[in-house]
């Protein structure tokens, strides 16, 4: 059960992440370190895609260690997929576009 709330929210994590950064990026410039916000929103960026790798590949263990039913397995990646997969370019292209 550890798991699959783990996974559930570094899915969530990321999906602020990937959705919010800019704005993120700007609160943190004003909030904390005074550094350009586009370094703010590269390391958002990573982060975010690399909890949507990391949430993958759980889920993935958990139905290979616990022998999930194929169904709700597939389901379970596809979700994660349907997700990650719009989020993460949305938050990639961004960045690029304020990297110029």
């Amino acid at each position: 059960m550890k798991i699959v709330i783990s996974i559930i929210s570094s899915m969530i994590i990321a999906t602020i992440l990937g959705v919010y950064g800019q704005g993120l990026a700007y609160f943190m410039t004003e909030h904390a370190i005074d550094i350009n916000p586009v370094y703010y929103l590269t390391v958002f960026t990573v982060m975010s895609m690399l909890l949507y790798i990391v949430s993958f590949v759980l889920a993935y263990l958990v139905m290979k260690k616990e022998k999930v039913s194929g169904g709700s397995a597939v389901f379970s990646l596809l979700v994660i997929s349907i997700v990650a997969v719009p989020v993460s370019m949305f938050s990639f292209f961004a960045m690029a576009m304020w990297w110029g």
